[in-house]
């Protein structure tokens, strides 16, 4: 007996150096994002050189590897109220809705997605950004 389930598995050809990788566009980055981070309330979305850790208490920290002060685009799946950095109190609203997949009109169907929001925070060379999601 078989038993379906909601496992995925992904094959991503990294190229012999791994250099190139931060040469890939931006739309490219932000899809292998997305992809990755299935079932997950939060993906960083842009230029490469972050990363994002999940606490278990509802906090994420994105750390910067940039050499300059750079906008980070936090992706927020569902509907919310916005992101709260917890170091300054500070309290992000300002976001934009991202697109999600139309129809095609062909015989394929479209996997039903939560709406996601993008919030720009800036973050310096070097910086932890510690913040939680406001439902």
């Amino acid at each position: 007996i078989i038993e379906q389930t909601d496992l995925k598995f992904f094959i991503l050809n990294i190229p012999e150096n791994f250099a190139d990788l931060y040469k890939l566009p931006t739309e490219v980055i932000m899809s292998m994002a997305k992809h990755i981070s299935i079932g997950q309330e939060v993906f960083l979305a842009g230029e490469p050189k972050f990363s994002l850790y999940a606490c278990d208490n509802n906090v994420y920290a994105a750390v910067s590897y940039k050499d300059i002060t750079t906008k980070l685009q936090v992706v927020v799946r569902g509907e919310n109220k916005g992101i709260r950095d917890i170091e300054s109190g500070k309290i992000y609203t300002e976001c934009k809705l991202l697109p999600l997949p139309s129809h095609m009109m062909d015989a394929t169907t479209n996997i039903e997605e939560e709406p996601e929001y993008s919030y720009e925070v800036d973050l310096g060379p070097g910086h932890t950004l510690l913040f939680e999601v406001i439902r």
